[in-house]
């Protein structure tokens, strides 16, 4: 999504980025969408900008079961949900 983005001075800078993340496991016949925002803090050395630290804030979660004939939610909410088997949601 679009970034804020904040020069401090000549070396250090802010930013801040949307996130919305679908994935849709077929094996599984589920449905997860994540929304979040990054805020990082940039830092430049020998000319060039780089990550310096970076922070996910989760601001929803939305995981369905699509496998019957009417999609049932299995969770809604705020923090990303551990499903066990499945890789890690973006940190």
């Amino acid at each position: 999504m679009n970034p804020q983005l904040a020069i401090v001075d000549a070396t250090n800078a802010r930013g801040s980025w949307g996130l919305h993340y679908q994935q849709i496991n077929t094996r599984d016949r589920t449905l997860t969408q994540l929304g979040a925002y990054y805020e990082d803090e940039y830092r430049k050395l020998g000319g060039e900008w780089k990550i310096a630290a970076t922070r996910c804030v989760v601001t929803s979660t939305l995981v369905m079961d699509l496998a019957e004939a009417a999609a049932v939610i299995q969770f809604a909410g705020r923090p990303a949900p551990t499903v066990p088997g499945d890789a890690a949601l973006p940190a």
